[in-house]
């Protein structure tokens, strides 16, 4: 370890000695926390519908554009696999056939 490094890291250390000092302390005591409840389907249900309205959903052109996207890509790559499992099958059998 050079010199340049060993600078570095006493200066890394003091920053993170800094950065605790001037850290608000908290205290977390078990008296003060409130015991957590489960919820009723009703409220986990209104909490879903309320997160799925901020939900920004694609359009539906976007969709028929992205799954139109994978269709093609999946019918290459298909492809793609059965020729290169036909032709190393045939190299296989024409070698120990």
């Amino acid at each position: 370890m050079n010199r340049q490094s060993k600078r570095l890291m006493a200066r890394q250390q003091s920053q993170s000695e800094a950065e605790r000092a001037n850290a608000p302390k908290k205290v977390i005591s078990q008296k003060n926390q409130p015991e957590s409840k489960r919820l009723t389907p009703k409220i986990y249900l209104r909490e879903v519908r309320d997160e799925l309205k901020k939900v920004t959903w694609p359009t539906r052109k976007t969709v028929i554009n992205y799954s139109t996207v994978v269709f093609i890509t999946l019918t290459f790559l298909i492809a793609l696999i059965f020729v290169l499992n036909l032709a190393f099958s045939k190299a296989v059998l024409f070698l120990f056939g």
